[in-house]
């Protein structure tokens, strides 16, 4: 067995998530439905948990 380690932090999965959140702003989420529906669902549930940060963002 491997030993628990804490994840790291992936600056890739931030950037993702402010990519979505800056198109969220726009509106234009239509990109996403073109790809497979389980990203699709993984990018809606971090949309939720970063649409409370977004409030607080200013761009």
């Amino acid at each position: 067995m491997s030993i628990a380690t804490k994840p790291k932090p992936r600056p890739k999965a931030v950037n993702i998530a402010k990519r979505a959140v800056r198109l969220c702003l726009e509106g234009s989420i239509s990109w996403v439905s073109k790809r497979k529906s389980k990203a699709n669902k993984r990018l809606k549930c971090k949309m939720q948990k970063y649409r409370a940060k977004v409030k607080n963002f200013e761009f």
